[in-house]
């Protein structure tokens, strides 16, 4: 292999070749870049450095033209032990033309974009055809970022206003990508291929989408002594505004929240009068179909071991990565940013709690935002599509700083244990966080897209009343639910409430194309604050039909092996060991699936725990209304609270009877219940009255009531 080392003068401290043609550095910084950006590439491109289908006898000449630091070539070498190689810069040949005329079966020339003029293309092309041998193979490889650099920042815009100021002047042609294949043509290659592989930059984008950026960014920043050397075209006065220019774009490019540029490389290979490729790397809006895989840089690992962690994640995809969706940019309504929205609407809503996805953002290099799916106090939650196995998910994105993170991954990785029976309870296919631009870190949970909840449900019955045989087939399998989340997973959930039950759907590939589709047309509405969107969540798509309620929301969850005294469930919904602040364990939940489900029943709720004239939560009322429905709770209960001394002394006597101020309401479950009659009535409330008591001990268990008589019925 043959070498040709050129003195490198040091110019605005960068190390340079003595010709002028190559603008970029040849200093140990670039060194790292083109070994970094070999990696990249020939990941982008399915772990191949060649894409001919290319056969070599023994002794065959390959030529690597504009060889860098000979990467490639070494490479190139163990994958083809037979060949002869020889690699040339641009600044001289060592042979003349004609000894090279029909001598290599391979000629390989990567990245000189930025080495040659618009009129020298043409040249270098037809050269190239000359030397390939006949039967032999051609493959040039470009990049093309300026006609593809997407919706862009402002910093991003005026550096590419710089860069299209410095083609200008010094005659290079940076879309020269775009007549590559017809160059090929004109110069007598035959059977010309195109292969584009088309990437993100930036972190939004995850590891590829990150590497692919420091390697473009570094090579901006290597510019800089070409740029000054033309004289900066009046727009930047000094080296210090490049780069100060330079530091903005790369904080834009590693905006979590950007769409900034993107690449698009591009691949040609042909052979002359035989056939040509040419490839080319573009920066557009779309993501690299290529394996996923993990980088691993260290300064002691070789190239060929950077090259086999590639291959063997590669290897393991059983299909090539889906290309992300294009959605619209226009064709929705904007939200006056005088009206709160979503979750604009809480009190205590700052822009830092909630990550400020976009839709058509790309998340772990895997999952794109579609649609938004709904918000709550702790999350927003998006339909997307996962690249990788090309499915529809939900991902929920959650608030930073959220307290209950530790609870939920140690609940999701309990319920994904292989002894959970998975079908009633929503199921976790990943796990990551990412960090927004204020440095903020969220949690997001990537799960099974599901359906609507209850409370969504109840509202398509006509006087949004559940039917009675349908509501008892949901309160059976939303207590299995539950059944299985105290034995198999040994949780207690805490939060049972109708919108942590969802359905799931016989056909849902079809629901969720459909919610996609609907925002390709119909884009919903939003709002831009600043840098952030905050979209209208859209109306959800509703099935022909449902399978059976899933339980979700393990937020609140608590290990089952121990009992606990945190305050937890909804407000009305709360057990009475919970509002006396006495250790629970599983009976909570069933006392909430009581109350829940009689809301869910009778459309009303079945305690009003708030005072009378400023509607604020109140232990007294909710204790008082107990004690209507349930008559008095047992002395021993009370002694085991915490407000003991307070409760005996303000509202209970010592036999539990109630003393306080304002008299227990004239209320029984009898008069409350309003819909049935007769026997049916009678067989409702004893299921509820064995959900419904004070001391926790005897309830029922979710499995005892599965099988009570009146769910038999449905």
């Amino acid at each position: 292999m043959g070498s040709l080392i050129l003195p490198t003068p040091i110019k605005h401290n960068q190390r340079h070749y003595v010709n002028e043609a190559y603008v970029l550095p040849s200093d140990e910084e670039e060194a790292k870049r083109l070994q970094l950006q070999h990696v990249l590439l020939r990941a982008a491109f399915d772990d191949r450095i060649v894409l001919a289908p290319l056969q070599l006898a023994s002794g065959a000449e390959v030529l690597d033209i504009g060889a860098g630091t000979g990467v490639w070539a070494l490479d190139f070498a163990a994958t083809y032990p037979n060949a002869e190689k020889g690699h040339n810069t641009l600044h001289r040949h060592r042979q003349d033309a004609v000894e090279w005329e029909n001598r290599f079966s391979f000629v390989h020339q990567r990245m000189l974009l930025l080495g040659l003029k618009h009129e020298q293309w043409d040249e270098v092309i037809r050269k190239i055809y000359t030397i390939t041998a006949p039967g032999g193979w051609a493959q040039l490889f470009e990049w093309n970022f300026l006609s593809h650099c997407g919706d862009c920042g402002p910093f991003t815009a005026r550096l590419i206003e710089v860069f299209k100021a410095y083609e200008k002047a010094s005659g290079m042609d940076f879309l020269c990508t775009l007549r590559l294949e017809e160059l090929m043509k004109k110069a007598g290659f035959r059977d010309v291929q195109l292969t584009v592989r088309e990437t993100l930059l930036g972190a939004s984008y995850g590891e590829m989408g990150e590497k692919f950026a420091e390697d473009i960014i570094c090579a901006f920043r290597a510019f800089k002594s070409s740029i000054f050397r033309l004289g900066g075209f009046g727009l930047l006065h000094n080296e210090q505004d490049y780069d100060d220019l330079m530091d903005e774009v790369e904080l834009e490019w590693n905006n979590p929240g950007s769409k900034m540029a993107h690449l698009r490389p591009f691949a040609g290979w042909s052979r002359p009068c035989q056939v040509g490729l040419a490839v080319v790397i573009q920066y557009i809006d779309t993501q690299l179909q290529a394996p996923m895989f993990r980088l691993y840089r260290t300064s002691t690992l070789p190239l060929h071991s950077w090259t086999r962690v590639i291959s063997t994640r590669a290897m393991s995809t059983k299909r090539a990565m889906s290309p992300p969706r294009m959605l619209p940019c226009s064709g929705f309504t904007q939200i006056s940013l005088s009206e709160k929205i979503e979750e604009e609407t809480y009190p205590w809503y700052s822009p830092s709690v909630f990550y400020p996805l976009r839709l058509g953002d790309l998340l772990e290099s895997r999952y794109q935002a579609l649609s938004k799916l709904g918000h709550g106090s702790s999350a927003t939650v998006w339909l997307c599509r996962d690249l990788v196995e090309h499915r529809y998910v939900a991902l929920k994105l959650c608030i930073s700083e959220y307290p209950s993170i530790g609870r939920e991954r140690e609940a999701l990785a309990r319920l994904n244990s292989s002894r959970v029976d998975s079908h009633v309870v929503q199921r976790c296919f990943d796990s990551f966080t990412v960090k927004s631009a204020l440095g903020k870190v969220h949690q997001c949970f990537v799960l099974e897209p599901l359906s609507l909840n209850l409370a969504q449900c109840g509202l398509l019955f006509a006087n949004k009343k559940w039917d009675s045989a349908l509501f008892r087939r949901v309160t059976r399998e939303a207590l299995q639910a539950v059944n299985v989340v105290h034995t198999q997973a040994k949780l207690i959930h805490c939060d049972l409430r109708q919108e942590n039950f969802l359905m799931r759907m016989p056909d849902k590939e079809s629901v969720w194309k459909e919610a996609e589709q609907r925002e390709l047309t119909d884009p919903c509405a939003r709002k831009q604050v600043g840098d952030r969107v905050i979209y209208a969540t859209p109306p959800p798509v509703v099935p022909k039909t449902f399978e059976y309620a899933v339980l979700c929301d393990f937020g609140e969850a608590r290990p089952g092996e121990k009992t606990h005294r945190e305050d937890i469930q909804p407000f009305a919904f709360r057990a009475p060991e919970v509002i006396l602040e006495i250790p629970f364990s599983y009976p909570a939940d069933i006392w909430n699936m009581g109350v829940m489900l009689w809301d869910m029943f009778e459309g009303k709720q079945l305690f009003h725990p708030y005072t009378q004239k400023t509607q604020r939560e109140s232990n007294v009322a909710h204790l008082r209304e107990l004690t209507a429905i349930l008559g008095p709770p047992p002395p021993e209960m009370l002694r085991r609270s915490r407000q003991y001394g307070l409760i005996r002394r303000s509202f209970f006597d010592e036999d539990g009877g109630w003393v306080g101020d304002v008299p227990v309401p004239q209320m029984s479950l009898e008069t409350e219940e309003t819909r049935l009659e007769g026997r049916e009535k009678a067989e409702f409330l004893r299921f509820m009255r064995r959900c419904l008591q004070w001391d926790p001990d005897k309830r029922a268990t979710a499995a005892e009531l599965c099988e009570d008589p009146w769910l038999a019925a449905s």
